[in-house]
């Protein structure tokens, strides 16, 4: 995500990270063939899902934060291909699609305000302030949506990936049932600790350190207020707050039940996976769906999530400190902080060994096999075999006459050999 946020809200929330959910679902045609397959689709999905959204929970930066529930949402699209329930991941790509570039762009214009700051460490009590009220309300939108709050986009495809899961006979299904419940109070916790650092409780940007100041915040009275967005940034952010409030309603019935808009693009077996015949038979509409969410486990989960970042960040801001010193003594943030060392194993291990591999190869095989003996090695042969035929071509007559003489002896002898075996008695 390290890239301008108008990119990062088009290609990376919406396009280029899901491309790949919907390469899976236009090959149902073929995962259908393989329940192993779907189970390990399922099992990376629930891992991505869960485990992507507790990095979330450690970010600072206001863009990684929204970054890493982009991983995780794409966890949540993976485990609804893995239940065979290809429409629904397709539906939660386009809702997702919505809210997220939403919460990028929202975050852009934070970020303007804040005078290039991401901290959210070093933000806060901007919903206060007139000129940062759009950017307030559409961030509310676009985190209501990606927690699955009843009504709201998000909770439509959400709603129904988990009920997918459920619903599936994998035996995967149980470990991703779980992943994707947990997912749900983690998903509400950190979207919510970003919303109420950002635009509640008291500000904090004049505790920014002062070499992070950029070079044109040249006196500390430039941050007394944060800068007005304008509207070329904040009419995009109100056109990405309707759909993401309605569309999921609107569209429901459309990915969910028969047919509809991906028809006869995707396959499903539903004899030997039921998981999404059962949701099209349990689902009876958006308000239907939306009154039967607010008794599920899912909602009162993203409400106790929200609940909870708001009494550590806003009610008692002191805590998220102690438990930060607690699970620093245990090891337990350096591991989140490192990103479960992934990226450690993938530079001292994964890329040692490839680099090592490709050095093999290029001793081993580009040098030794292909240029030592197949490229040199085949004009030396050619030297060698020419150097000594050219010394049968002598130029001198008897000597060509001598050899006429002993080829022919030597044919003669072979011709006759078992004549003159046999007279010899050999």
């Amino acid at each position: 995500m390290e890239g301008p946020t108008p990119i990062s809200a088009l290609i990376h929330a919406a396009t280029m990270v899901t491309a790949g959910i919907f390469m899976v679902a236009r090959m149902s045609y073929l995962y259908e063939l393989s329940d192993t397959a779907l189970n390990l689709i399922m099992i990376l999905g629930s891992i991505t899902a869960l485990f992507m959204g507790i990095l979330g929970i450690i970010q600072n930066d206001i863009k990684r934060v929204v970054a890493y529930s982009t991983l995780s949402q794409l966890g949540y699209m993976t485990v609804a291909l893995g239940a065979s329930a290809y429409s629904v991941a397709v539906f939660h790509l386009m809702t997702h699609a919505f809210f997220k570039a939403l919460l990028f762009l929202g975050a852009g214009a934070v970020i303007v305000a804040m005078h290039h700051n991401q901290d959210i460490r070093y933000m806060g009590g901007l919903a206060r302030y007139k000129n940062m009220r759009i950017t307030w309300l559409t961030s509310l939108v676009g985190s209501l949506a990606l927690i699955g709050a009843p009504l709201f986009s998000g909770f439509y495809s959400k709603d129904a990936i988990i009920e997918a899961v459920h619903a599936s006979n994998l035996p995967a299904h149980g470990f991703a049932n779980f992943a994707v419940l947990a997912g749900v109070f983690i998903t509400a916790f950190y979207s919510f600790r970003m919303y109420f650092l950002v635009f509640h409780g008291k500000e904090r940007w004049d505790q920014l350190p002062h070499d992070e100041h950029h070079a044109d915040d040249h006196h500390d009275e430039h941050h007394d207020l944060p800068i007005n967005p304008g509207w070329s940034i904040n009419l995009p952010l109100v056109l990405l707050a309707i759909p993401s409030a309605v569309i999921g309603g609107w569209a429901l019935m459309q990915f969910v039940g028969e047919g509809g808009f991906l028809g006869k693009a995707i396959f499903v077996d539903h004899s030997a996976h039921p998981a999404m015949q059962n949701l099209a038979e349990d689902i009876h509409g958006a308000w239907a769906m939306a009154l039967h969410g607010l008794s599920a486990a899912p909602f009162w989960l993203a409400l106790a999530g929200v609940v909870s970042s708001w009494y550590l960040y806003l009610k008692n801001p002191a805590i998220p400190a102690r438990l930060k010193a607690f699970f620093e003594g245990i090891g337990v943030y350096q591991l989140l902080d490192n990103k479960y060392y992934l990226d450690w194993f993938n530079e001292h291990v994964v890329a040692r060994i490839t680099r090592g591999l490709g050095t093999a190869f290029w001793k081993a095989g580009d040098e030794v096999l292909i240029d030592g003996a197949l490229v040199n090695g085949s004009w030396k042969v050619v030297g060698v075999v020419s150097a000594l035929s050219k010394r049968l071509q002598t130029g001198y007559l008897y000597h060509y006459a001598l050899v006429m003489i002993a080829g022919l002896f030597g044919l003669a002898t072979y011709a006759l050999w078992p004549y003159l075996a046999r007279q010899l008695g050999l």
